[in-house]
């Protein structure tokens, strides 16, 4: 289902689709680019669409070759989630530095190829955890709202261990 899969790869780890199932996303958190070492566990997540022949075909595949944002030990894919039509994608990787050591990231991604594209996704913007604490984990878990206008994030180091931290964002309009 993957091209060049390795053990350890972690496919399916978390995966999303429309309300249809006509578009699916997979991900495999322990991917590594092709030359990485085994332990890189950057991450990748895998676009697919159901064909005429009923058939899921691999239609976009975002890693570190297409993402340059993805870093060893990312996790990237550790949750993903859309809305019901496919046009918003939101992937995580809560094991992110981009802001503190595991403060982990969310990445918003839109839509912009019709369903025959081999590069259905765009990258919008990376989302980082307004305190960005060091081991909060921002991405452990993921949502968009049908409309794929918002979206909650889920902090599994919070403000503390005990308790939990949720935070929304509302996605402004493209202009």
């Amino acid at each position: 289902f993957i091209p060049n899969s390795r053990d350890g790869d972690q496919f399916g780890y978390s995966l999303a689709g429309t309300s249809d199932l006509s578009i699916i996303v997979v991900s495999a958190i322990g991917r590594e680019a092709v030359g990485d070492d085994s332990s890189a566990s950057k991450g990748a997540v895998f676009v697919y669409k159901l064909n005429s022949d009923n058939e899921y075909q691999l239609l976009q595949t975002i890693d570190t070759s297409t993402f340059s944002q993805i870093d060893s030990g990312d996790q990237f894919g550790y949750k993903v989630s859309m809305n019901s039509n496919g046009q918003s994608l939101i992937i995580s990787a809560p094991f992110s530095d981009h802001d503190n050591i595991n403060a982990g990231s969310v990445y918003y991604f839109d839509k912009t190829g019709d369903d025959s594209s081999f590069d259905l996704y765009s990258f919008v913007q990376r989302i980082g955890s307004p305190k960005g604490s060091t081991q909060e984990l921002f991405g452990a878990n993921v949502a968009v709202n049908p409309a794929g206008d918002s979206i909650a994030v889920w902090s599994q180091g919070g403000q503390n261990r005990i308790r939990t931290t949720f935070d929304k964002f509302t996605r402004l309009a493209d202009s």
